[in-house]
């Protein structure tokens, strides 16, 4: 009976991992395709850039820095200064990059692609 309770344990362990690496493979894949369509230079409708997203750094024209970010769950998580600011369900349409700011209370905000 001991063996038997220790072989479901087991298998029950391997299938929880086996179904986690899957879960976070899927995820890390979005994770990567949604990197890929913010990749590029953004800014307002007036066409000055304001933001340029690189693979793995967020560059800031007003101050001329690079801040590292992540993204999570179709979140943007920049690690900004001594904090850090999340631009949540994060998208693009066509040239348009589509974003909430969480706690804002604003709903969408939109920032363009810059030529």
């Amino acid at each position: 009976m001991e063996k038997m309770l220790f072989a479901v344990i087991i298998f029950a362990s391997c299938t929880v991992k086996k179904n986690n690496k899957a879960d976070n493979l899927i995820l890390n894949q979005v994770n990567d395709s949604l990197k890929k369509t913010i990749i590029g230079t953004w800014g307002g409708r007036d066409g000055s850039p304001g933001w340029k997203i690189t693979q793995d750094s967020l560059y800031y024209y007003n101050e001329n820095k690079n801040y590292e970010y992540l993204i999570h769950n179709g979140n943007f998580v920049c690690f900004y200064k001594d904090g850090v600011f999340m631009l949540g369900k994060i998208h693009t349409i066509r040239d348009t990059l589509v974003f909430t700011q969480p706690g804002s209370g604003d709903g969408e905000t939109k920032a363009y692609r810059v030529h």
